[in-house]
């Protein structure tokens, strides 16, 4: 999803390692393809000014890439089972401008291959997203940070030929985030996206330190988490959520084209353990605890429409960050 609750420079990978030799050419080619977007002072400059900020605002890694399986779902009080497998790179990366200032660029990319037993009517289908972001953020004095960036998309079953139905091309998210002691930083903003009815999501929340290693951290409503840093382990347990709107076609004997919903709410526990200074392996399961799918085709057609009941899920992937972090 979205933008990083402070910037995505932020939360270093979570120890110090030898660098395997393929992680080591990744770096190599990574500095240089940054070197032409970005000095090498702007970046020093900016993570010696803002460093201890970035670190502690938000845990989150601003790189990542993630594979989920849901075996097993059911809608309430709707006949047959859903499943899906879905693999999405989530990117967005800062470009220091000098200590105070950075450019945000990035991508997401997804697909969620979704198969239905027993339901009348409805085919399995693949759901696409991508989308490209860029953005500005700016810190405007030590303790308060603006940003924001546009990420015009694609979210289609790409059955067919694509229409304006398919784009999204006014999705967006800003963010303000504001320190008002070492442990507490308060965060608002707002996200523009079709998983509601206005188009329009606020954000809050806060991230607040309150023992050594130890955080709570909110954006609420896209997640809540109990979050602990230590050692090359980095744990986190709470709630997620995940929720959109893509535009798909109906099997050819109906000809039919919609608007389908998926939203799922997540219990997690999350286990990052890190590879290198930037590079983490990550392993995440639990259950939905509430959710809501709304897919048909229109035109009279059924739907497959109600409350996700619980149902077990398994993530495993990778996360960069760019600042270190040190036990």
């Amino acid at each position: 999803m979205t933008i990083a609750d402070s910037t995505h420079v932020q939360q270093g990978s979570v120890s110090s390692q030898r660098h395997p030799p393929l992680l080591t050419v990744a770096k190599v080619v990574g500095q240089a393809l940054l070197a032409s977007c970005v000095s090498q002072t702007a970046v020093d400059g900016f993570e010696t000014k803002h460093k201890e900020f970035l670190l502690r605002a938000t845990s989150l890694a601003p790189v990542s890439l993630t594979g989920t399986w849901m075996p097993e779902g059911t809608i309430e009080d709707e006949p047959g089972e859903l499943s899906f497998t879905q693999g999405v790179l989530d990117a967005t990366v800062p470009l220091p401008q000098d200590d105070d200032s950075f450019w945000i660029v990035g991508a997401l990319a997804g697909v969620r291959d979704v198969e239905f037993d027993g339901v009348p009517v409805l085919a399995d289908d693949q759901l696409h997203r991508y989308g490209v972001r860029l953005g500005y953020g700016r810190f405007l004095n030590d303790d308060l940070l603006v940003q924001g960036y546009w990420q015009p998309s694609l979210y289609s079953d790409l059955d067919g030929t694509l229409n304006s139905d398919d784009y999204r091309p006014y999705y967006g998210t800003f963010l303000t985030v504001y320190r008002t002691s070492p442990t507490w930083f308060w965060k608002a903003g707002l996200m523009s996206n079709d998983a509601v009815d206005t188009c329009i999501i606020p954000l809050g929340g806060f991230a607040w330190h309150f023992a050594d290693r130890w955080s709570m951290q909110v954006l609420a409503p896209r997640d809540a988490n109990l979050v602990y840093e230590g050692g090359p382990w980095l744990v986190s347990m709470g709630f997620m959520s995940e929720s959109d709107e893509y535009h798909v076609r109906s099997p050819d004997a109906l000809d039919l084209e919609h608007d389908v919903h998926v939203q799922e709410i997540y219990a997690h526990l999350t286990v990052e353990r890190a590879l290198s200074q930037h590079l983490s392996f990550l392993i995440r399961g639990g259950s939905t605890v509430a959710g809501d799918w709304d897919w048909g085709y229109g035109s009279g057609t059924e739907r497959y429409d109600g409350t996700l009941e619980p149902s077990a899920f398994i993530t495993a992937g990778l996360s960069y960050r760019f600042l270190r972090w040190k036990p």
